[in-house]
């Protein structure tokens, strides 16, 4: 357990680091968070009781899903690189 939470942290410092990924997965979601709740109960109030869970699980699907690709893409740009050297032919 010690080494998840270690490794929760140790995300967590580097993800604040980041400027495009501390706005991507933690002030987007936030945003869209307060937005959309505040739009849901005004539209029904009786759904106060179910939107915290409903906007939280919404809010960081959104936030991971939004992150795949950069992450992917910087995946294959350091496999590419690995690959173009190994064959010989970059010159740089």
């Amino acid at each position: 357990m010690s080494g998840f939470l270690y490794g929760v942290a140790l995300q967590w410092k580097l993800d604040i680091r980041s400027k495009s990924l501390l706005v991507t997965c933690y002030i987007v979601p936030l945003i869209f968070f307060l937005l959309m709740g505040g739009i849901f109960t005004s539209v029904m109030p009786e759904m106060r009781s179910t939107l915290i869970q409903s906007m939280i699980v919404m809010g960081v699907s959104m936030g991971r899903l939004s992150d795949c690709r950069r992450r992917w893409l910087k995946l294959m740009e350091v496999i590419s690189k690995r690959f173009i050297k190994q064959m010989g032919c970059l010159y740089t």
